[in-house]
């Protein structure tokens, strides 16, 4: 049976003003989202093992949990927590309130030095925790900073070329939520759909679109496992393997496996 993956099209958070509303002149959107910052995870180590004084030029705050957990879930496994070579870390003010938010995920940052797979996110990679102050505020899916947008109430979100998808976040509740997402000039809702594993119950095509006669990007067997990520009318948006276009199937042709 074909491996589904597990595709995690997850969050961004922050807070409830915009640029327009505490007066800040506009800004071209890459001035306010999306820069890497170099950080010491070296450094944050060694604070963590009481072997330094923080210095929070090199080690903010907020890395000091995150690490200190994987850490202890390293030790626990036999490994050793070690830094990488750089910090891969991500400063957005998606706010436009003057104040960086820092998006943070344990790889490419530090890894278990003799269990390494401790912390793998197979093939999709892992999303980045967004951290206002010391508090994590959700997550953020995204292969680079500059496929972030601020757009009035909430966020964009696009996939690398040539994907043709855009996640789109709504403040909800202090949080930023993936409520849909647009497909080829198709929305595909997210917040309101099924989850999970879904069997097909017949051999079909994935398609392009949501409708009859689109192009397919994708024929499988009956025994494959898709990967529901939301809903557009008569059909579910899947994804049928961690190496496999995404696309659309007839709601008629899934069952779920775990309901």
């Amino acid at each position: 049976m074909r491996e589904a993956c597990c595709l995690l099209l997850l969050v961004a958070a922050a807070g409830t003003t915009h640029a327009a509303d505490v007066g800040v002149a506009e800004e071209p959107l890459a001035a306010r989202v999306g820069v890497r910052k170099e950080f010491s995870i070296a450094h944050c180590l060694d604070v963590i093992g009481a072997h330094a004084v923080r210095d929070p030029v090199a080690c903010p705050e907020f890395l000091i949990a995150p690490l200190t957990e994987a850490k202890q879930t390293c030790t626990d496994v036999g490994g050793e927590l070690k830094a990488g070579p750089t910090s891969d870390v991500w400063a957005l003010d998606v706010d436009g309130d003057g104040v960086s938010e820092y998006a943070f995920e344990l790889a490419n940052n530090a890894y278990c030095d003799g269990a390494a797979s401790v912390f793998d996110c197979g093939s999709l990679g892992c999303g980045k925790t967004l951290y206002r102050g010391t508090t994590p505020i959700g997550q953020i899916s995204a292969t680079s900073p500059e496929l972030i947008d601020v757009v009035d109430g909430g966020l964009r979100i696009r996939c690398q070329d040539p994907c043709a998808e855009t996640s789109v976040l709504e403040w909800k509740n202090d949080y930023y939520t993936v409520t849909h997402m647009e497909v080829r000039g198709h929305r595909v809702e997210v917040e309101s759909s099924p989850h999970g594993l879904f069997g097909l119950t017949t051999a079909f095509e994935v398609l392009a679109e949501p409708k009859v006669g689109a192009t397919s990007v994708g024929h499988y067997d009956a025994d494959t496992e898709v990967a529901v990520i939301g809903t557009s009318g008569d059909y579910y948006y899947v994804s049928p393997c961690n190496a496999c276009e995404s696309g659309f199937v007839a709601k008629d042709l899934a069952r779920a496996l775990y309901p």
